[in-house]
């Protein structure tokens, strides 16, 4: 069962055309705290079917009216939508991300090519196209550890290293240099350190678990397609895929 499983059976069965919930309610349906950027980040309860919790009321007919951050959420059943099962989850049309983020949310999700969207567009890909579960995805936002992508079909889990392609400017204040000034590594050597520490890590994880799937996942810069060539021979033999999201929000699969 995908992890929001839960509360996806709650809409189900909801009969009431409005629901209002409390934070405490959404978490006793689904069994567990739910994650903090649904706290902090307005842009967590958007109706965006590239967010894989989002499935979980979009894909009964329900649509997030209000959101209280750490307070209260708002819903309403959605007559407009056809109803999606398990097997036929909703279709995604990839509109760029960057227009339903927050106000107060970093420069660096303006970009299409920041990690965090790349990720979701690929994690949709996989559920709408490929029919994958998506049992874990790290927080692009909060710099959290773990497989960014983790997800299974036919009891077979796949590893998928996501990455972005670097700014010109620091997006952030950071050791580093201050929000807006030039970086001194230009973003073709920074993208190259970027790959690296991609394969890497899909290597380690391919080390510890050899029934493992592992897949790397970029935004369709040359840079990347030029590296994704050059290791084409270790691809063949390890079965890594790779997944490069466009501009416009599609998604090629090699």
């Amino acid at each position: 069962m995908m992890k929001y499983g839960s509360l996806r059976d709650y809409f189900s069965r909801e009969s009431r055309i409005h629901v209002k919930l409390s934070f405490s309610e959404l978490e006793k349906i689904i069994g567990f705290p739910l994650p903090r950027s649904a706290y902090v980040h307005r842009a967590w309860w958007a109706n965006d079917e590239t967010h894989v919790h989002a499935l979980a009321w979009i894909g009964e007919n329900w649509v997030v009216e209000q959101a209280s951050l750490g307070s209260w959420v708002s819903f309403k059943k959605n007559s407009r939508h056809h109803h999606a099962d398990a097997k036929n989850p909703p279709k995604t049309s990839f509109p760029n991300s960057a227009m339903r983020l927050g106000e107060n949310d970093s420069d660096k999700k303006q970009k299409w090519f920041w990690e965090g969207n790349i990720q979701q567009k690929i994690a949709s890909y996989m559920v709408n196209n490929e029919n994958y579960k998506i049992l874990k995805m790290a927080n692009c936002a909060a710099k959290s550890r773990g497989p960014d992508i983790l997800a299974l079909r036919k009891a077979i889990q796949i590893h998928v290293s996501v990455k972005g392609y670097p700014t010109e400017t620091y997006a952030e204040d950071s050791l580093g240099g201050k929000k807006g000034e030039k970086k001194r590594t230009r973003p073709q050597v920074q993208a190259r350190h970027w790959f690296a520490e991609a394969l890497f890590e899909i290597l380690l994880a391919k080390c510890e678990n050899n029934n493992l799937q592992i897949a790397l996942g970029f935004p369709d810069f040359p840079v990347y397609i030029s590296f994704l060539k050059r290791i084409k021979w270790l691809r063949e033999r390890l079965g890594i895929r790779y997944y490069l999201v466009t501009e416009e929000g599609e998604v090629r699969v090699s």
